[in-house]
């Protein structure tokens, strides 16, 4: 072996040691938060919530009617299964108080990423948060105000300028 092929091989072996030296640093130094760690600042009596937002095809939602117009809760769930979410019911809302504004997105922790999803698609939608619900299904509920679905270019606008969920009160 020459002496140049020795010393460029100490040199790439000194290189590679000190690669692997600044890749344990870096892991070790990681200030990321874990899911775990996020799930162990949970207060007393608050349920983690999940915080990623899903694909529609993953999303299983509820529609009800609070309008009077007949009809409508059908007519939105085909809509939504076009777009790729599973429809589970389909009814009139059994709540006797009256959604006055355009939706009612109702969710429990592992539905905040469905709810906040959901808001793209209907723009000025009410997120009724409830912590004890343990399915990660949304209910929504179709308001006296309700118009119409947001096309596929305002979800894709709003889904950019919405950011990420943050959890409600009672969820972490």
């Amino acid at each position: 072996m020459t002496l140049a092929r020795a010393r460029a091989l100490l040199i790439v072996g000194s290189l590679a040691a000190l690669a692997a030296v600044f890749v344990v640093w870096a892991i070790l130094r990681d200030s990321q938060p874990s899911e775990v760690a996020a799930e162990r600042r949970c207060e007393e009596g608050e349920q983690p919530a999940a915080t990623a937002i899903p694909e529609p095809k993953t999303l299983t939602v509820n529609v009800y009617n609070d309008t009077d117009e007949a009809g409508l809760a059908k007519k939105i769930a085909d809509q939504l299964e076009s777009r790729g979410f599973k429809v589970k019911k389909v009814d009139n809302d059994s709540d006797p108080d009256p959604v006055k504004g355009t939706a009612e997105l109702r969710f429990g922790p592992k539905g905040l990423g469905g709810a906040h999803l959901l808001t793209a698609y209907l723009i000025d939608a009410d997120l009724l948060p409830d912590p004890e619900r343990k399915d990660g299904t949304v209910d929504i509920v179709l308001g006296q105000q309700f118009q119409q679905l947001s096309s596929p270019s305002e979800v894709n606008d709003a889904l950019r300028t919405i950011g990420d969920p943050s959890p409600p009160p009672g969820m972490c």
